[in-house]
């Protein structure tokens, strides 16, 4: 209650009002249906992984960031979705998710009224500027449009993050957690920050308010 109460009151509540349009939608849902499963060879013991899409998303300027981070992700056989934030990195998607090469993993998805509305520049980012906001603000509409219409547990990677082995049995499936986080400190104590390159949502209630808070704020200060 406290928490629609506080979405309520704020007029200027926007990035978590985007949405998909029904012909992206429809884009979206035989997507995910490619993407889900983490794995792309079946595993009856990987708990959680059937509800789950590996995702990440980037603009055209972190492409080879992407294709070092795909190859790595591929060598560990996991399946992925790549959402592009820029037309540019939509084409270069294109070209490099071949059917019979990395296509085998990876799925794209670009929808055209998130970018529009968003307008992430093809710029590479400096911490904390404003294509860097826009570029994290992104990521997290993304998952929000995911974990809202896809109805799908969400894990994301940032394209800088090598998987030397595979993360997935580290996340803790069997306990009721509605997100994981990398710490952004070796010496995490519970009252530091995460990062939002490395995360994991569950598809629930509690999850979503949280999401519709944090892109209020990002709404209210765009900074």
């Amino acid at each position: 209650a406290l928490v629609a109460c506080a979405l309520a009151s704020s007029p200027q509540y926007r990035y978590g009002e985007i949405s998909l349009s029904e012909a992206e939608l429809l884009r979206l849902e035989a997507a995910v249906t490619r993407a889900r499963g983490i794995y792309r060879a079946a595993r009856p013991d990987a708990v959680g992984a059937a509800d789950t899409v590996l995702v990440t998303s980037f603009n055209a300027a972190y492409f080879t960031f992407f294709a070092n981070w795909a190859c790595h992700v591929e060598r560990l056989g996991l399946r992925y979705l790549a959402w592009p934030q820029d037309a540019r990195a939509a084409g270069l998607l294109e070209r490099f998710l071949e059917p019979d090469g990395h296509g085998r993993f990876g799925t794209l998805f670009f929808s055209e009224g998130v970018t529009g509305t968003l307008d992430v520049p093809t710029a590479e980012a400096t911490f904390r500027q404003p294509v860097f906001n826009q570029m994290s603000v992104f990521k997290l509409v993304i998952v929000h449009v995911l974990l809202q219409s896809a109805r799908v547990n969400v894990w994301f990677s940032d394209v800088d993050i090598v998987f030397v082995a595979d993360p997935w049995p580290a996340f803790r499936h069997r306990q009721a957690c509605d997100y994981e986080f990398q710490p952004n400190s070796r010496d995490y104590d519970g009252a530091g920050e995460g990062n939002t390159g490395f995360h994991k949502f569950k598809s629930s209630a509690p999850t979503l308010d949280a999401l519709k808070l944090v892109l209020a704020d990002a709404s209210r200060r765009p900074d």
